[in-house]
């Protein structure tokens, strides 16, 4: 079922370690990811397309030999020791299971001498205990068993449950080894095994989507990913990226067809890091080593100072800490004819992770970091380093569709460092200049029918299942039934004959076009700062509103509009670190910034928004003289409302808007009113949304757009509300500045901020449209500004005004609504004006708290020295080409001898996220 109001539910931006996350959310994420988007292929040809080919050099038949003739009983035709009976523990599979993939994977290992850019891993069982990971709140969930890289090196050898057992059993029951000390960000490949020998094997896919997105949650470096569903004797492998997922439409049986079986688990050993879900151009750094290395190389990240200096036998001391590390990113600029690399040393966490773990979706990842060219400046300069999956039909010749906005406006697109789509090439050294897109790059153009069809007739039972939700006769048994009905919602439009079982030929036909085919790409913007929830004081809080009004007017005026205002996208930027200033004024001379153009849309159209008409003379006195304003006002208006009923209602509205205005000579005139002759104006009607693009953050989505969204066109004005419930929503929910929470929140407070800003879309759609009424939403209003804290007093006069000022224009569509930035910016600046005039704020003690931070933060990223001897590492030594810090012992000794001063723990100054009440 579509959602009627499909929006995002929450802020656009969340913490990396904030987010908490449940098993069961997980499995609801699950289903609204491969709900129409899942691709079902031939086995042979996935398997083929998609890992046979890169290891065509290497001959695999002698591991199929061996393996055979080890594990397989050729009479029974069945691999040896595999659990017989279908209702058979799961538990009693996995020592088999794990015993005959190992086997097949040392094997392989032996084939080829080949180390270098290869995710080393070993198969382990890892059902007993959850994954260790780098986030607190993460789901309590884990695989069965899985191929992790480097097991064994974050505490010793990693001792497996089917280990414990064994051992166990051998020492007749004396407790062994330890938990399984297995990382998410170690997991290569998850497996879910199921015990049925379930002929709808679908069922088990949605549990390994859960796998996966937590594997691309923890893996920030991770394209895509593999995973294996098996249901007693059916085997299947599905691929994940950010278009859906992808997988058999008819699994292998494990017994039948054993040479398949060998061959899938000898590919996956062998393929190259890239090709089996990695990032070539995101390399992790190691505090100890101060040298990089790909992540699933986990000893180069974690071995520890004290191991380095005790030689390379000591592993007791590894550090556990697998997400205690910073980045090294390469983005090479290819925009303009030459091709520009930029290496940029990243922050230990990410500032922002928005639905990273999706698997339908942008994937927008948010980064601080720096020039790694800057590392021994004194002074470096900041920079915010943006990766997403964008729609490929937005890309265009190495210049995505956010770029492309930053680029249509001549005054902000000096923001922009660099931006690239990411080719097959980047971080490979190889010349390779194919983007990095889920269809073509990773799926190898497996959507594509007629590759699809290739040497195989199409089976003309196939139907659809929506077709068969209309089927009343079918013949199939109740626990069939049953389960289709379960997969309806997260299966839909997979392919099924009228028995319910998959054709080995299964396609999606028209709804093809519903997967969004999307490109990995990289921005990089030298806009660093806070969101505004951190403001210190109401003069910050306003001067930081305003300049992203005035940024949004920039846009709007280049022909860009913004289409996603909300508190996380504007920013509080600090002074750059070039001027030559002590840190406190840094971090204290702050301007505002409108970031994040992901869905902003532009138009190279533009209209006259004036009504051609005939003027009535006798009209237009008759309301001057009624109103007591000047004819040439009544003109003006006129132009929008060509009758005496309408002109003269927009005339007696405007005015009552105004009523602060001095009135000279007694009568209104254009000027008094706000009104001026007008320009052309950027026309948006023509812009067509994606089919599965939505724009807009619910909280604060203008009203109108949420409730008359097919109606309605996206203007200013409704960016220009979103504005003003972001500033509503920080009155309710703040009780000074420093970003002091509000802690005093009564029971009818909670109901209104929930209403507002927390309840489903349908009903904040309605409780916003109360505040626009144009009878009731004044008085309502004022019950809302009740609800202020007293530090916000100084701000109601200015809600009201613009609130009216939202209201004419949306009533009338005239002056208010093509100038609404004006009126906008006019109301700011008048109570700025007052605040002025105003003692400055006593600098409490939870301001002062906050400013420390800054402080800390803006020294951490900048370089530059802290009064209180805080400093950040000193500059890092990158090792030359091809040199492994694995292997290079005596480096990485003589690195470790040095003082390295620890960074503070959290670059950013934002306090602690606190755990949504649910």
């Amino acid at each position: 079922m579509i959602n009627p109001f499909p929006f995002r539910r929450s802020s656009t931006q969340v913490t990396a370690s904030a987010a908490p996350t449940r098993a069961a959310k997980v499995m609801e994420a699950v289903k609204r990811d491969i709900n129409q988007n899942v691709l079902l292929v031939h086995p042979d040809l996935f398997i083929d397309r998609l890992l046979l080919r890169y290891i065509a050099n290497i001959n695999i038949d002698k591991v199929v030999t061996e393996v055979m003739a080890k594990f397989y009983d050729q009479k029974a035709k069945r691999w040896k020791n595999f659990p017989k009976n279908v209702t058979t523990n799961e538990e009693t599979f996995y020592p088999e299971f794990i015993e005959l993939t190992s086997d097949i994977n040392t094997k392989a290992n032996e084939l080829t001498n080949v180390a270098a850019n290869r995710a080393f891993g070993s198969w382990v069982d890892c059902h007993s205990k959850t994954p260790n990971a780098n986030a607190d709140f993460v789901a309590e969930i884990r695989p069965d068993c899985a191929y992790v890289s480097n097991a064994g090196v974050v505490t010793g050898a990693i001792t497996t449950y089917t280990d414990r057992k064994r051992s166990q059993s051998r020492s007749e029951g004396r407790s062994v080894g330890k938990e399984p000390k297995i990382w998410w960000r170690q997991m290569v490949l998850a497996v879910e095994v199921k015990k049925v020998d379930d002929k709808l094997y679908l069922g088990a896919f949605p549990q390994l989507c859960g796998y996966i997105r937590q594997m691309f949650r923890q893996q920030l470096d991770r394209r895509f990913a593999f995973g294996i569903t098996i249901s007693f004797n059916q085997i299947a492998l599905w691929l994940c990226d950010r278009s859906g997922g992808m997988g058999m439409c008819k699994p292998y049986d494990i017994h039948k067809e054993p040479e398949k079986f060998v061959r899938m688990i000898c590919a996956i050993a062998l393929l190259p890091s890239h090709r089996i879900g990695w990032d070539p151009t995101l390399k992790l750094y190691s505090d100890a080593l101060r040298s990089f290395a790909p992540s699933y190389e986990i000893r180069a990240a974690l071995r520890s100072k004290s191991e380095i200096k005790s030689g390379p036998e000591t592993t007791s001391k590894t550090n556990d800490d697998v997400s205690n590390s910073s980045w090294l990113l390469t983005v090479v600029d290819d925009r303009e004819t030459v091709t520009k690399t930029h290496e940029i040393i990243l922050a230990k966490r990410p500032f922002v992770i928005r639905s990273a773990e999706g698997m339908n979706g942008r994937a927008v990842q948010v980064h601080q970091g720096y020039p790694l060219a800057d590392d021994n400046k004194t002074r470096r300069c900041p920079l915010v380093v943006k990766t997403s999956w964008q729609p490929v039909e937005k890309t265009h010749h190495n210049r995505f569709h956010e770029e492309r906005m930053y680029s249509k406006v001549p005054k902000l697109k000096n923001r922009v460092v660099a931006a690239s789509v990411v080719k097959a090439g980047h971080g490979l050294d190889v010349s390779d200049n194919t983007p990095v897109s889920t269809f073509n790059f990773i799926r190898q153009n497996l959507h594509n029918e007629a590759d699809f069809h290739a040497g195989a007739e199409m089976n003309g039972n196939v139907q659809k299942l929506s077709m068969y939700r209309n089927m009343q006769n079918a013949d199939l048994n109740e626990d069939d039934k049953k389960r289709i009905d379960e997969m309806k919602e997260t299966m839909a439009f997979m392919v099924f004959d009228e028995s319910g079982i998959t054709k080995d030929h299964c396609y999606f036909a028209e709804e093809d076009s519903l997967i969004t085919d999307r490109v990995q790409t990289r921005l990089i913007l030298n806009v660093w700062g806070w969101p505004i929830k951190f403001f210190k004081d109401l003069k910050e809080l306003l001067t930081v509103i305003r300049d992203a009004v005035e940024d949004h007017q920039t846009m709007f005026k280049s022909g860009v509009l913004h289409r996603d205002v909300s508190a996380e996208n504007i920013i509080i930027r600090p002074a750059l670190p070039s001027l030559d200033l002590p840190l406190r004024e840094l971090v204290t001379k702050t301007s505002g910034v409108l970031i994040d153009l992901d869905h902003a849309k532009d138009t190279d159209a533009w209209k006259d928004p004036k009504v051609i008409a005939d003027v009535i003379r006798e009209d237009i006195q008759y309301i001057g003289l009624r109103l007591g304003i000047k004819e040439d006002a009544v003109l003006h208006a006129w132009k929008f409302l060509p009758d005496l009923a309408g002109t003269s209602s927009y005339c007696k509205d405007a005015i009552k808007l105004n009523v602060l205005e001095s009135i000279p000579n007694g009568k209104w005139s254009p000027k008094n009113l706000g009104w001026r002759t007008m320009e052309k104006v950027p026309d948006f009607g023509g812009h067509v949304p994606s089919a599965n693009e939505r724009t807009g953050t619910v909280p604060f989505i203008s009203h109108q757009l949420m409730g008359m969204r097919a109606r309605i066109v996206h203007h200013a004005i409704h960016d220009m509300e979103s504005f003003w419930w972001v500033l509503i929503n920080l009155c309710l929910t703040k009780e000074s500045g420093g970003g002091r929470r509000r802690e005093d929140r009564p029971k009818p407070l909670r109901t209104l901020i929930h209403s507002l800003f927390e309840d489903t879309d349908a009903c904040i759609a309605v409780e916003k449209a109360l505040y626009f009424n144009r009878e009731q939403g004044s008085a309502i209003f004022e019950e809302l500004l009740a609800w202020f804290p007293e530090y916000f007093e100084g701000l109601k006069p200015m809600l009201r005004r613009w609130r009216e000022v939202l209201v004419l224009g949306y009533t009338y569509q005239a002056y208010e609504y093509h100038l609404v930035h004006e009126y906008v910016l006019a109301i700011i600046d008048g109570t700025l004006t007052k605040l002025a005039k105003l003692p400055e704020d006593d600098p409490s003690s939870e301001i002062e708290k906050h400013l420390k931070q800054r402080d800390v933060a803006y020294a951490y990223i900048c370089n530059i020295e802290h009064p209180n001897g805080v400093t950040p590492p000193k500059p890092i030594v990158v090792p030359p080409a091809g040199l492994s810090p694995v292997r290079n012992q005596a480096t990485a000794q003589a690195s470790s001898s040095q003082s390295i001063p620890e960074p503070p723990s959290s670059p950013s100054p934002l306090p602690a996220h606190k755990k949504r009440k649910t």
